[in-house]
């Protein structure tokens, strides 16, 4: 608990962002345009701001919905309570969301919950970034851990169902049904189209043929399109960090484009020697999150899945150590960033663990370890 501590101490969140929940406002204001009949006013810049205004959202404070229709409707009932209850409400669900993906994670990798590790999954910054502010790491962390668990017990379509889910925040999604297929796992891919197409086909029944007109023109907008370096200490991804290297002369989708292509690559052929659900994870997890358009430093919070799984096998690691110094920088550079540095190292980081994970992927998951050597005969005489 003293991540919080630090943040006020050097002012990392403002009196309105810890109170008011900037990114809850957002999907808050989703639900209730639905409540009120409005749902072809969904992502109407003039109408967000006044219903926002309308809540008694301090000055200043706007955020636009960004997510698609059916999340929307997901946050519907929240939006029926009283705002201050709603979020506070929020934050403690999204407490309780995160410690049971620890659980659930755990139980995959038949792990007990022991204190050390659940200390290492809650004193991660980036799990206060998505409490404080009303993010939704914690939602989309669950979605994971809860599919990873039903791999596990060969329940892959379920899992796909599960999976599927994260068509709602697609650009950390993106790798997953790439993925997939390279372990020709046919149900978990059945069950994630599955759920995506009836997420697709209710965000058109919720807003129409308009209205999805009106969410994929958000991705030409200067938000997506251009690099702010206002933003850079949020950034986590390679389009990103190098889009602001570029100084934004090269669009974030552009940069995705190209970043995208060696990462699938990579992913690809660690990932057809093996079926192993903690492969898949391990390697999809920080592959998505690196060449996504757009990864913020809460949406780190996924990278608590990846790090459990190599957890118990680092000292199986011919790079044990060199992956250690990659985690304890990660970890250390989303500190510096919880205190208002205007930093990106955690990038090259997560780049330096993912090749250093890639490189040793034989000695990481059971189905890629490099069989052992057959004992020299013995001769009898």
């Amino acid at each position: 608990m003293a991540f919080p501590v630090i943040s006020e101490a050097f002012g990392y969140f403002d009196a309105v962002s810890f109170s008011y929940g900037a990114d809850f406002l957002a999907f808050y204001t989703g639900g209730l345009l639905l409540n009120k009949g409005k749902a072809s006013e969904l992502y109407d810049e003039v109408a967000q701001k006044g219903e926002q205004t309308r809540l008694g959202a301090p000055k200043g404070v706007w955020l636009p919905y960004f997510y698609p229709p059916a999340y929307a409707w997901l946050m519907r009932p929240w939006s029926t309570l009283p705002y201050p209850i709603a979020f506070r409400l929020w934050q403690m669900t999204c407490i309780v969301c995160h410690v049971f993906s620890l659980w659930l994670i755990c139980r995959g990798l038949r792990l007990q919950l022991t204190p050390d590790i659940l200390l290492v999954g809650t004193a991660y910054p980036p799990v206060y970034f998505n409490v404080f502010v009303g993010q939704n790491g914690a939602w989309f962390l669950l979605v994971y851990a809860l599919a990873f668990y039903l791999m596990t017990k060969e329940r892959d379509f379920l899992a796909g169902l599960i999976l599927g889910l994260g068509v709602l925040k697609p650009q950390l999604f993106w790798l997953i049904p790439l993925m997939i297929i390279a372990q020709r796992r046919w149900k978990l891919l059945a069950g994630s189209v599955v759920m995506s197409m009836g997420l697709a086909f209710s965000s058109l029944l919720i807003v129409g043929v308009q209205g999805i007109r009106d969410y994929l023109a958000l991705f030409n907008t200067p938000f997506y399109t251009i690099p702010s370096s206002r933003f850079m200490f949020m950034m986590q991804s390679l389009p990103q960090f190098l889009g602001v290297i570029l100084g934004g002369r090269v669009g974030q989708f552009a940069l995705a484009g190209l970043v995208s292509i060696p990462i699938t690559m990579l992913s690809w052929r660690a990932l057809a020697r093996d079926r192993s659900p903690e492969a898949l994870f391990l390697i999809s997890v920080m592959g998505a999150i690196l060449g996504a358009p757009q990864a913020f430093h809460y949406d780190l919070v996924l990278l608590i899945l990846p790090a459990l799984i190599l957890y118990p096998r680092l000292s199986k690691m011919n790079g044990s150590r060199q992956v250690q110094v990659a985690l304890a920088a990660l970890f250390l550079t989303a500190l510096l960033m919880w205190i208002w540095l205007p930093l990106q190292p955690s990038v090259l980081a997560l780049l330096t663990l993912y090749i250093l994970v890639l490189r040793e992927t034989r000695s990481l998951v059971p189905g890629m370890a490099a069989p052992e050597e057959a004992p020299a005969p013995v001769s009898k005489r």
